[in-house]
C-alpha cells in the first residue's frame, strides 16, 4: 500500500511538471557570456537526452529529495527555476525565481545543475544558448 502511495505521489508530480512545462518558456533575450535566445526564437529547441519535455520532468521528478525541514512544516508548491543550456549542451546559470521556501529553492536548483548534458538549440545551423524556465513542484 506504501509503495503505491509513493507511485501515485511519482505520477501525480510528473503530471503537473508535463502540463505546466510548455507554460513556461522564456521569451525574452539578453547577453552574458555571448547572446542568450530565447526558447521560442530557436530553429531546433534543445532536448533533454534527445527526448521530449517528458523526460526532462520525468529525470528532475526521480532525482527530487523533499527537504526535511519544509517537510516537516507541511510547505509545498511550485519552483520556478530560469536555466540556461549551453551551446555544449551544459546547463549553467541556474537561478530559482518563484519559491513558496528557501529549502525547496535549494533542492530544485540542486537538482536542475546537475542534469545530465542537453542537446543544444540551433539557430541558422550553429548550436546557440537557450533560456529556459522550468517549474519544479514539490507536493506532499
Amino acid at each position: 500500500m506504501i509503495i503505491f502511495a509513493n507511485m501515485k505521489r511519482i505520477i501525480t508530480l510528473l503530471a503537473m511538471l508535463l502540463i505546466s512545462f510548455a507554460a513556461f518558456a522564456q521569451q525574452n533575450t539578453t547577453k552574458t557570456k555571448g547572446e542568450i535566445h530565447a526558447f521560442d526564437a530557436v530553429d531546433v529547441k534543445p532536448t533533454f537526452q534527445g527526448q521530449d519535455a517528458g523526460t526532462f520532468a520525468y529525470w528532475v521528478a526521480h532525482n527530487l529529495k523533499y527537504p526535511e525541514v519544509a517537510a516537516k512544516n507541511g510547505i509545498c508548491g511550485r519552483v520556478l527555476v530560469e536555466f540556461v543550456v549551453e551551446k555544449d549542451g551544459s546547463i549553467t546559470d541556474v537561478k530559482a525565481l518563484k519559491s513558496p521556501d528557501e529549502s525547496l529553492s535549494e533542492e530544485a536548483v540542486r537538482v536542475i545543475s546537475n542534469s545530465p548534458e542537453w542537446e543544444p538549440g540551433i539557430v541558422d545551423g550553429k548550436p546557440v544558448r537557450v533560456r529556459y524556465m522550468f517549474p519544479v513542484v514539490f507536493k506532499l
